[in-house]
């Protein structure tokens, strides 16, 4: 609009108007201002549009951060429950089994021992499930110990070799960062077992330049961002939450080599100069 204004004010003042038919510069100002009222109008509309869609775009993740935020206190009401409630009462009816036992003969007793594996079978499989909807585990030994632990069940349950590297990571995060960090390993890796049919992974969690960075590396087919988020609204969550936090996350991929994911969260401050310089880094194959 500036490029027109000046180009129509030049012409006007050397006479020289917009139409050869026209040569008053009165009449030639008055056709400059219609067409700069041409280019302003739709500019002026594109800029309310605009403005409409960063408010609802606003809306929308105040919308999808407060849904995350009840969907894990929901999961952490539930997972409360199923630990405190329901696992103690497993525990306390395997007790009440093992001293029926004492007192049957023994043709009997066999089959409460039976009854009492099945039972214990039960309360392990409701423990694994309270501590897969709500990390306890992060309270009692942070975030390296969650992590390496949430390695050895996928190596279990996954039958490959998962390995485990820590650099630099200070014995205590902030809960936020370290549940938001576990919740992406937690998604990603059960994705990438599940779908990448990986055969090794390795999780690297390390702290530099005031930032803690999660990686993930796996030898499998190799999944897309599309096909990462694609069936797994967990992922999803986690993504979210973690750029709501002011985070990162980048998802790169090779066809039959594997994939690549990368977390990473600004920590509230950095480390103090005796840590910073100190390298604790340790390796676990699991």
């Amino acid at each position: 609009m500036l490029l027109v204004a000046f180009i129509g004010c030049w012409n006007a003042v050397h006479g020289r108007g917009l139409s050869t038919s026209t040569p008053s510069a009165t009449q030639d100002v008055l056709y400059l201002n219609i067409l700069l009222t041409l280019f302003a109008v739709p500019l002026m509309m594109l800029a309310a549009v605009n403005t409409d869609r960063r408010r609802a775009e606003g809306l929308l993740k105040n919308t999808r951060n407060k849904l995350i935020h009840e969907q894990e206190q929901e999961r952490y009401r539930l997972a409360r429950e199923l630990h405190d409630d329901l696992a103690q009462r497993l525990i306390l009816l395997g007790l009440e089994l093992d001293q029926i036992g004492t007192e049957l003969d023994p043709s009997m007793r066999k089959r409460v021992q039976m009854l009492h594996d099945q039972l214990a079978s039960i309360s392990n499989a409701t423990r694994d499930l309270s501590h897969e909807l709500h990390p306890f585990v992060l309270e009692y030994i942070g975030l390296v110990g969650a992590l390496r632990t949430l390695c050895r069940r996928a190596s279990e349950h996954g039958k490959m070799k998962v390995t485990f590297n820590e650099q630099n990571v200070p014995p205590r995060l902030d809960f936020g960062i370290s549940h938001c960090l576990y919740r992406v390993a937690q998604e990603a890796l059960q994705h990438v077992t599940d779908r990448g049919k990986a055969r090794a992974v390795t999780v690297e969690l390390k702290v530099e330049k005031g930032y803690a960075r999660l990686l993930i590396f796996d030898e499998g087919i190799g999944l897309s961002s599309e096909q990462f988020y694609s069936g797994s609204t967990g992922l999803a969550s986690a993504r979210e939450r973690l750029l709501d936090m002011d985070g990162t996350f980048n998802v790169t991929s090779i066809p039959q080599v594997g994939s690549r994911v990368e977390a990473s969260l600004p920590l509230p401050f950095l480390n103090s100069p005796a840590t910073a310089g100190r390298s604790n880094r340790s390796e676990k194959t699991i």
